[in-house]
């Protein structure tokens, strides 16, 4: 698709302009921040300057700051008195915690899959599981990232419940600072597509436990691929 005049004008990244349709255009600039965090447009420690970010949504800053606001009690934002908004970076402990939580959480979400997924949920999960393996095994971090994403919303759709979706949507955003390349540490990428297979498997073949156990182990293992103390210090690597 060609570039609009606009974008080459202001160099505005299309993943960040705001059209205006249905859902109310406060909840269009908190959801394009929000993916703006967690894809790694803005990094950890980074000040978020408001003005800059006006420009770049075209919206007001009234209209910038209730977003941050929202962002801050989901805990990726943080509201500094006297340098205002920074993306928060967490601490080794906190990410711990939040692995072990996104494991269980995890495992409740394949087994309400077991329990509710539809016939057509199971051949949208395993379109989109097979999309993250082949997007893996090319090592192609772009497709990755997008896959994911979208496996994501398969695996939520399937399991039917909005407060396991929203826990784990959470849980997600605050982790998104310590993905995204473990797919540089050897046997990971083979280890995490025969985990993502199992997953598949278990709840096509409506196996509660394995299901459970299986989504449990997905998460352990990429946490354990992860040196947290450095990311959370600063050096900020990829992971699977």
């Amino acid at each position: 698709m060609p570039t609009s005049s606009r974008e080459q004008h202001t160099g505005i990244q299309p993943s960040l302009i705001i059209e205006r349709v249905t859902s109310t255009l406060r909840e269009q600039v908190v959801a394009r921040l929000r993916a703006a965090l967690t894809e790694g447009v803005f990094r950890p420690g980074e000040r978020m300057v408001e003005r800059d970010i006006c420009e770049r949504l075209n919206v007001s800053r009234p209209l910038i700051r209730e977003a941050l606001r929202q962002l801050d009690a989901e805990g990726l934002v943080e509201l500094v008195p006297h340098r205002g908004p920074v993306v928060r970076r967490l601490t080794t402990e906190e990410a711990t915690e939040l692995y072990d939580l996104m494991a269980v959480v995890e495992g409740e979400c394949a087994r309400y899959c077991v329990r509710r997924a539809t016939a057509d949920d199971l051949a949208l999960l395993r379109k989109r599981t097979l999309a993250l393996v082949e997007a893996l095994r090319a090592r192609d971090r772009g497709r990755i990232v997008k896959s994911k994403k979208l496996y994501y919303d398969a695996l939520f759709a399937a399991c039917h419940s909005a407060s396991i979706e929203f826990y784990l949507r959470q849980i997600s955003a605050r982790l998104s600072q310590f993905w995204s390349s473990s797919v540089q540490v050897p046997g990971r990428i083979e280890e995490g597509t025969a985990e993502l297979l199992a997953i598949l498997d278990a709840i096509e073949r409506r196996d509660e436990n394995a299901a459970s156990e299986a989504a449990q182990i997905f998460i352990r293992h990429a946490r354990r691929q992860q040196d947290l103390r450095a990311i959370a210090e600063g050096s900020h690597r990829d992971a699977v």
